[in-house]
């Protein structure tokens, strides 16, 4: 059998997500690698939207696990390993059983080659790895964040319990569309007939075209602040929902839109008719955690942030969740980015929070070069680092004693300076 890091190597040379007209390839390789069954016997809670996906994926998983029933998880992207992406019962998949599943599946991919459908992709071979361990696990629920879009998403083959449909901004215009309502429409194709679809708090043009698809294809809508209610109490959050009442929620992910999150995934749960037990139900939202989410480290003394926000819409939540820190003596920013997301506005929001900015490159294949980002963002006196590295150091020292580091812009800069924090498992 294949080892570990072979399998990483194999999964990493296949072809990135390729966007088509339909799901005919992923449908045709889960039905050849005999994983049909899969596709319905967990439980699925499929979780599409701009912004938001992973935190309320996160908390489904950590509220499900603390029901105590066997459960998976979906992350897109990982940040610190790999392994982020495909879960169960809030651990890692084992490095063994990724090898082993990536060595069986790996001649069903090759068969693809030279006929009709195409090559399979990277993203289409990760699912149906994913769908694989579940099934072997005995997993009951599972909660599975779409990887682009929704519509002809690979993630998309499931028959889901209930879905959910986090926040609608501009990303990604090149694919799903230069409008809130073609992005809406894009990401809303996970409805399905009969199928609960939750829409968190959408700008109205995103919510009407949901809303139509939804209509078009007979799936019952709750809408975040019509049938999920949010309200703030001296012991937490309460979250109101057409069968049930909530009380006491303290999410344990920070964040300004983490509670708006929390009930998101709180709905879900209620529209899909979990049964869900309140107490679990608090110890499962407390608990929850989430990599490169406004998460904070020490690092030679210093505060650092790390944070994967990567377009407008998160730079707003980023810009919030800092105001409503203690201010620091001086504030660094370590910026990197990748193209295909408007680099301009996403600083926007947080110009004025700054004292000084080090742009770092980023070893993906998309990425800004640092004179590129520095031109386009407005950052012309930034410090151009050649490593990320680099930029880290020099932030820590323009910080101070006293300051903090703030590093966002990207999950593949939040993952490779939290990898050499050592952070990850």
């Amino acid at each position: 059998m294949i080892s570990y890091d072979e399998a990483l190597q194999i999964i990493a040379g296949m072809a990135h997500h390729k966007w088509r007209q339909g799901l005919d390839r992923m449908e045709a390789f889960v039905e050849r690698a005999g994983l049909t069954p899969a596709l319905s016997g967990p439980r699925y809670l499929h979780v599409a939207g701009t912004n938001g996906k992973g935190s309320v994926t996160a908390t489904l998983h950590h509220v499900l696990a603390a029901h105590g029933v066997a459960c998976g998880a979906y992350f897109s992207p990982y940040v610190f390993d790999f392994r982020e992406r495909i879960q169960a019962d809030l651990a890692l998949i084992p490095r063994d059983d990724l090898a082993r599943w990536v060595d069986r599946l790996l001649p069903v991919a090759a068969s693809f080659v030279g006929t009709e459908f195409g090559e399979i992709s990277e993203f289409e071979f990760k699912t149906a790895l994913a769908l694989a361990f579940w099934a072997e696990r005995g997993c009951e629920w599972v909660a599975l964040e779409v990887g682009l879009g929704g519509r002809i998403d690979a993630t998309n083959v499931v028959r889901p319990a209930a879905c959910g449909m986090v926040s609608i901004g501009y990303d990604h215009t090149a694919i799903l569309g230069e409008t809130l309502t073609l992005i809406a429409a894009e990401k809303a194709g996970i409805a399905k007939p009969e199928v609960p679809l939750v829409l968190g708090d959408l700008p109205e043009e995103a919510a009407a075209s949901a809303l139509r698809v939804a209509h078009e294809v007979g799936a019952p809508v709750w809408r975040f602040g019509q049938e999920v209610m949010l309200e703030t109490e001296a012991a937490g959050w309460t979250v109101t929902t057409p069968v049930a009442t909530h009380s006491g929620l303290v999410p344990g992910l920070k964040g300004t839109v983490q509670p708006h999150n929390m009930a998101v995934a709180v709905g879900m749960l209620d529209a899909a008719g979990f049964p869900v037990d309140d107490r679990a139900l608090r110890e499962g939202i407390a608990a929850t955690r989430l990599p490169g989410r406004f998460q904070k480290v020490s690092v030679e003394g210093r505060e650092v942030i790390l944070d994967g926000a990567h377009n407008r819409e998160s730079a707003e939540v980023l810009a919030a969740s800092l105001r409503r820190e203690a201010p620091a003596e001086r504030t660094v920013l370590v910026l990197g980015m990748v193209k295909g997301h408007d680099a301009a506005r996403f600083v926007e929001p947080l110009r004025g929070l700054f004292d000084a900015a080090a742009l770092a490159p980023i070893d993906f294949y998309r990425a800004y070069d640092v004179g590129e980002l520095a031109e386009v963002a407005g950052l012309s006196g930034a410090f151009l680092a050649d490593t990320d590295a680099e930029a880290l150091a020099w932030a820590l020292d323009q910080a101070g004693p006293r300051g903090r580091v703030v590093v966002t812009g990207s999950f593949y800069l939040v993952g490779s300076l939290g990898r050499a924090l050592g952070l990850g498992e």
